[in-house]
């Protein structure tokens, strides 16, 4: 006679996938808090005089020797030669590096000297309902019907936001919010496009190729519409900042997101960087003094809200 036991132990197959996941969130909350923490560095930075596309330089140009330390040592290791740097794969890759972290940083950059750090994430964090919407319209994912409200709810909470902004300081919000809104346009495409890159290349070369990339885009394009002595000449405090953004609010960041893409995918590294935004608001609030009112409040709400309902009903959906 045969006794069976029973064990709440899951089986090994779905252990693995199951602590991977949890990882994988674990990684994209890092890296959401981290990146959080640019907009109060940056804004800090501002109060030295400095000018965007400066501080965007020297964030970048502190960033380049380490994504191509990196980006060596990963080369060198790497398991997968099917796809080279100067393949059509690799010019990919270079190409959404630019957008994603030079074009879309530029944007965001310019638009954070006209707006609050608070209104600048909340504005940026509507990128999830645009990976969404430009998913739906241009890669075949499919469409929901939360997004029939979820996109009134995230735009009205944008303009709940700015209309408590210009209510305290009117000059120049508009502007920055579409600055700011073309960022986020530009990071979604990065997301939709960087799961299957990184696929190809692995997390770790993709995301040195990205940093590289966009670094070498920055630098250039200063060279060529700034003058490069201003680059030496700043408060030594600015440099502090630059070092800070360039390794805690960029390289940690970068490759902790794409590792965590790799894990849990687009959607729902989406969904579990909605940290940022109320991190921001905690870090400006006590960092920088910005006001936190009612206003500020119901728009982040509104807008983190219906980002979070509509990536947990696409994951209920699938």
């Amino acid at each position: 006679m045969t006794t069976e036991t029973c064990t709440d132990k899951p089986p090994p197959s779905l252990a693995r996938p199951n602590r991977s996941a949890l990882l994988g969130s674990l990684l994209c909350v890092a890296s959401a808090a981290l990146f959080s923490s640019k907009a109060i560095s940056i804004k800090l930075a501002f109060q030295y005089g400095v000018d965007a596309t400066t501080l965007l330089a020297l964030r970048m140009a502190f960033t380049l020797p380490f994504s191509l330390v990196i980006l060596g040592l990963q080369w060198s290791r790497r398991t997968n030669t099917t796809h080279h740097l100067w393949s059509k794969q690799g010019l990919a890759v270079i190409g959404i590096g630019i957008l994603g972290y030079f074009i879309a940083s530029l944007l965001d950059f310019i638009g954070l000297s006209y707006i609050s750090a608070q209104l600048e994430r909340v504005v940026l964090f509507s990128y999830p309902l645009l990976v969404v919407l430009l998913g739906c319209s241009l890669f075949g994912m499919t469409f929901h019907r939360p997004l029939l409200w979820t996109i009134p709810c995230c735009w009205l909470g944008i303009a709940v936001s700015m209309w408590s902004e210009l209510s305290i300081n009117s000059e120049g919000t508009v502007t920055g919010v579409l600055l700011v809104l073309g960022s986020a346009v530009c990071f979604a495409f990065y997301t939709l496009c960087s799961k299957r890159m990184i696929q190809w290349f692995g997390a770790g070369i993709f995301s040195s190729v990205v940093m590289s990339s966009a670094s070498a885009a920055a630098l250039l394009y200063y060279g060529v519409t700034a003058d490069l002595s201003a680059l030496f000449a700043q408060p030594v405090e600015v440099y502090w900042h630059a070092v800070y953004m360039a390794i805690m609010a960029t390289v940690i960041p970068g490759y902790l997101f794409s590792e965590a893409i790799r894990r849990i995918g687009a959607d729902q590294a989406s969904v579990t960087s909605s940290i940022g935004p109320v991190s921001t608001a905690v870090m400006a609030y006590l960092i920088l003094n910005e006001p936190f009112g009612w206003g500020q409040a119901i728009g982040l709400l509104m807008v983190t809200g219906s980002v979070l309902w509509l990536t947990l009903h696409q994951r209920a959906s699938t």
